[in-house]
Formats: C-alpha cells, sequence, structure tokens
C-alpha cells in the first residue's frame, strides 16, 4: 500500500482527497491557464489514492466527486447531459480502478474480518468512554488502559494492541465527551454556514467555495473509520479554514457586483 510520509495509508488517503480539491478546481474552471499540469497533478493524485488502498477513501471521494461534477455541470447543462457526463466519468475511473493490480482483492477478499475487528475496537473504546466520560484518559493513553477495559470474546486488544479505528471514539476516550462534541459541534457549524447545493459559477474561487465544503463532508465519513486524531489533524483545520476563507471571498465578490462593479474592480478590491 501506498505510504508516503505520513503514518498510515489511510491518512495519506484521506489528506490527498481533501488537497485534490485545488486541482479539480483550477482544471474545470472558467480561467484558461494551467490545465495541463492539473490533469497530471490530478491523474497522479487518482494513482496514489487507488494505491493506498483505504476502502473509506474510494467510497467517500466517489460519492461527494460525483455529486460535485455533476452540480457543477448542471450550471452549463441539462439533468440528462450532466448525468451522462458523470456517469462517463465513473465508468472510466472504474475502468482504470479495477485495472490496477488488487483493487479487486481490497474489496472483495483481502482483510475480510476488518468490519468484525472495527467492532470489537469500537466495543473497548465504549467502555472506556462510559469508565470516564468527563475528563477521558488524557492525550496519548488509549493503549495504556485499553487492556482494562476488553471485554470482547476474543482478548481485541491483545491481538490488535492499537487505538481505535474510529477517530470520534478516540477524542472520546482521550479528552472526554465533552471535546468530542465539541469538534462535531465546530465541523458541523462550518459546514452549515458554507455548503451550497450548486457553484454560484465556473471561475475558481466559485468552485473552491463549493467544493471544500463537500469534500470535508468526505472526511466526515472517512473519520469514524480510521486511526486518526481530529484534534491534531492539520489538513481538517486547513480545509476548515478554506470553506470560510473562499465563502467569504465569494460573498463578497457578490456585493461588489450588486452595487455595480466591474470584473476587473472587482478582482482588484478582493
Amino acid at each position: 500500500r501506498v505510504l508516503g510520509t505520513v503514518p498510515s495509508s489511510n491518512m495519506l488517503g484521506a489528506i490527498v482527497s481533501l488537497m485534490i480539491v485545488h486541482p479539480v478546481a483550477i482544471f474545470f474552471c472558467s480561467m484558461r491557464r494551467y490545465k495541463l499540469p492539473a490533469l497530471g497533478i490530478l491523474l497522479l493524485a487518482f494513482v496514489t489514492i487507488l494505491g493506498t488502498k483505504s476502502r473509506g477513501v474510494w467510497l467517500s471521494s466517489t460519492i461527494i466527486f460525483s455529486y460535485g461534477l455533476y452540480q457543477m455541470f448542471r450550471i452549463r447543462f441539462s439533468a440528462l447531459r450532466s448525468s451522462i457526463g458523470v456517469g462517463w466519468l465513473l465508468t472510466f475511473v472504474l475502468l482504470v480502478a479495477f485495472l490496477i493490480p488488487g483493487t479487486t482483492d481490497r474489496i472483495t477478499r483481502e482483510d475480510n474480518g476488518s468490519i468484525m475487528a472495527r467492532a470489537y475496537m469500537n466495543q473497548i473504546a465504549m467502555n472506556m468512554i462510559e469508565a470516564k466520560p468527563f475528563i477521558g484518559f488524557g492525550w496519548n493513553n488509549y493503549t495504556l488502559y485499553f487492556h482494562e477495559y476488553d471485554d470482547t470474546a476474543i482478548g481485541h486488544s491483545y491481538l490488535f494492541p492499537y487505538v481505535v479505528h474510529n477517530g470520534y471514539l478516540f477524542v472520546g476516550v482521550e479528552y472526554g465527551l465533552a471535546a468530542m462534541f465539541l469538534i462535531l459541534w465546530i465541523w458541523l457549524k462550518v459546514i452549515r454556514s458554507t455548503l451550497r447545493i450548486r457553484p454560484r459559477g465556473m471561475e475558481y474561487q466559485q468552485l473552491m467555495a463549493f467544493f471544500f465544503p463537500w469534500i470535508f463532508l468526505g472526511r466526515m465519513m472517512q473519520t469514524p473509520l480510521y486511526i486518526n486524531n481530529p484534534i491534531t489533524s492539520l489538513d481538517a483545520w486547513y480545509a476548515l479554514a478554506m470553506c470560510l476563507l473562499f465563502k467569504e471571498w465569494c460573498d463578497e465578490e457578490d456585493q461588489l457586483r450588486a452595487k455595480g462593479g466591474t470584473p476587473e474592480s472587482i478582482v482588484n478590491q478582493v
């Protein structure tokens, strides 16, 4: 599996699935420059995500980008043409994916006990949260105490001595339920204020303002599946900041247009 310089393949896939929004916006926006480099980066990012064999990233990225591309196409085309366009893109992606060795095995045969293993890990984490729901066990203390709360039939913590593959429960165990709900509240607050059903237009900043919140929703789908700590995930906080930044950029442009500003004056003032 492709790993890179981050702790796990799943984390690499999650980071790439967030950062891919930049070349996506550059490639599809109305700006004529940088199309070829953006396409090259998209292809490399696609191969990297496949190589991580991160099924959660595969699933969330497919759902989010299918929806996002459909809504982007709807700006210029009918619902039927947009559906056909997304369908062809998905067909191409799936064909390439299944031609790469190991993809089919990862879905059908490899790691068949993963679902049950995660259920055991979640069970242990829930026991720990029940024991200390308010203050938690402290930073990096999960594996110091989890054997004491392992009531699984197979003693899973001894067979797999690692932290729970669930970012939300990980925060709940180490920092308490207040921290877990605070993280969710911040995330949902930002998403609620920035999420749009359709892009405002095909300018670069408009596509960025549209795609970032949806891609972050994909990250929220990935969080209960992997080893990660949302509190210390700098890429997640970066993505939330980008959601707010590009929304404010587009809001300022809309206000200037409402006052009769020209495209040149809008760019200069923003």
